[in-house]
């Protein structure tokens, strides 16, 4: 499968996006400024990225999914 540089740039953003939130949701658990505790899912964006993106028809319900599935709903965001 051949990706487009913007295909490529655009699955780079939403890693980001979902670094950036697991890394902020880190501090504010730790700090206690949200009480509870969470399995973040830092070095595994790709697999949420890259599997929210395949071209097949599903529902919301058939999405695939993890043991640690907090990013899926990030990675989905801007898919089809």
């Amino acid at each position: 499968m051949q990706l487009s540089r913007e295909q490529m740039l655009q699955a780079y953003r939403r890693m980001k996006i979902i670094r950036e939130f697991e890394e902020r949701l880190h501090i504010d658990i730790a700090t206690g400024a949200i009480a509870g505790f969470t399995h973040l899912y830092c070095g595994q964006e790709a697999v949420a990225v890259g599997s929210a993106s395949i071209s097949i028809p599903r529902t919301r319900s058939s999405r695939p999914t993890a043991a640690t599935a907090t990013a899926w709903p990030r990675a989905a965001m801007s898919t089809g």
